[in-house]
């Protein structure tokens, strides 16, 4: 089992780290499928490792790894192919490449349609295709991910000093070479399509102008892009929730933001779901974390 101990770096994987096929011979060293909800506690047998160890939300699952429940708890299981497995109380069950086999208790399959490609939640290797847009706010100083569904930059002044008349804004690369630069009096600006690249990080700053008086440094950002198909991801696993009201589908998108750097969007998401579930602990305990108290 890959124990992620930390939301904000759940799916930060290595290039190794792959999405499990049908080759017997290489799946036991690939992640098979993600554990998207916990009720009660539930264990993992390990590489033959006894005793089991806690099993906990958002951990990533490998083939052959075994899955213990009491008679108090549960387990839902998501799969690259967008499959939903659910070990049920006083089950051990075994994990496949592409599903999961009951060895005592009970397993079902959850019906899913349409079944969602999960495979970029498993693997973070992929190459984004297309920016169209982007959006940013302020993070206190933090990398910032941003989403390619809005072709307006928006910043946020919220300092004590001089309301300024202009500002300047200034957008460089990893090199610091200037790929975009503007003055506006506006409070957001349109950044024109193709400026930014998919999977790349640049840095953004913000300078306030006053007629008379030096520039001032508003704002210094990292900035990173996300692109179309990290897009399409979030909004088919919003729409995934919003059509069965399957608490699954809004944890999935938590951790998926997580590991976008949509921290924000994350913590949100995992406190809308600790709201429809408040009785839950991995739940409680994912909020801590993001939250930063944990």
């Amino acid at each position: 089992m890959n124990r992620i101990s930390a939301i904000l770096v759940l799916f930060a994987l290595s290039g190794a780290t792959a999405v499990c096929t049908g080759d017997a011979a290489s799946a036991g060293s690939r992640d098979a499928a993600i554990v998207c909800l916990l009720t009660g506690q539930a264990g993992i047998l390990a590489d033959g490792a006894t005793p089991a160890r806690p099993l906990a939300l958002f951990d990533l699952l490998r083939p052959g790894e075994i899955i213990l429940t009491t008679d108090a708890s549960s387990v839902r299981i998501a799969f690259a192919d967008g499959r939903l497995f659910e070990v049920g109380p006083l089950t051990r069950a075994r994990v496949d490449p592409k599903g999961i086999t009951r060895l005592t208790g009970s397993v079902r399959e959850i019906a899913v349609k349409p079944k969602l490609d999960l495979a970029p939640i498993l693997d973070q290797t992929e190459n984004y295709r297309t920016l169209a847009a982007m959006r940013v706010r302020n993070d206190h100083g933090s990398p910032r991910a941003v989403i390619a569904d809005q072709a307006v930059l928006a910043h946020r002044v919220e300092l004590g000093g001089p309301t300024y008349e202009r500002y300047r804004f200034r957008i460089v690369d990893h090199a610091f070479r200037e790929i975009y630069s503007c003055e506006t009096a506006e409070p957001s600006l349109q950044v024109p399509v193709g400026v930014l690249k998919p999977g790349t990080q640049n840095c953004w700053t913000l300078w306030g102008i006053l007629v008379d008086r030096e520039d001032l440094l508003v704002e210094d950002r990292p900035l990173l892009i996300i692109g179309e198909d990290a897009t399409r991801l979030r909004s088919a696993l919003r729409a995934g929730y919003e059509s069965s009201r399957d608490i699954s589908w809004l944890l999935l998108l938590a951790g998926y933001d997580a590991a976008l750097g949509l921290r924000d969007e994350s913590l949100r998401e995992l406190e809308e779901a600790s709201a429809l579930s408040p009785d839950n602990p991995a739940i409680s305990q994912a909020v801590t974390i993001a939250r930063g108290d944990g």
